[in-house]
């Protein structure tokens, strides 16, 4: 199996990057950050763990590596962090492309712009995204998000 890449950098390096604006949504397992563009100017954020304990964040990379090899890494439908981010020798966080043009599915479901039915077509087009994955034979996948979870 294919190991995930490990970028370093220094915490003087990490407090120099901008906030990534979440707006309504909260994001209890971390801070974001615009981490650099592209060529394209496609941004690649950083997510930077609150808690930075070996177990929990080796779980977390191993999930990571499961999903990256497996045929999963292929959805467009889906993001998957790319590459392990180390703050001062200590796994402390990912990076992962930029999402634009979205919604928080939970501000779309309380909006009062969005119809029933369109809110219903999004919730079918997630069941058949969720069906799709199911269908995978990845069972360490399925186990890996149960313990990240509970824990």
């Amino acid at each position: 199996m294919k190991r995930i890449e490990e970028i370093s950098l220094k915490e003087k390096d990490v407090a120099k990057l901008k906030e990534y604006p979440l707006h309504d949504v909260l994001c209890t397992e971390g801070q974001i950050y615009y981490y650099k563009k592209d060529k394209d100017w496609h941004s690649t954020l950083l997510k930077k763990l609150f808690r930075t304990d070996e177990k929990r964040v080796n779980r977390k990379v191993d999930t990571i590596e499961v999903l990256q090899n497996s045929e999963l890494s292929t959805y467009k439908e889906l993001v998957i962090p790319e590459k392990v981010v180390l703050i001062g020798g200590i796994k402390s966080g990912f990076t992962i492309k930029e999402i634009t043009d979205c919604v928080n599915l939970n501000a779309f479901l309380k909006s009062n712009k969005v119809s029933d039915q369109d809110k219903l077509l999004v919730l079918k087009k997630i069941g058949e995204l969720l069906r799709k994955v199911q269908n995978q034979e990845i069972k360490n996948f399925i186990l890996e998000i149960y313990r990240n979870i509970i824990s």
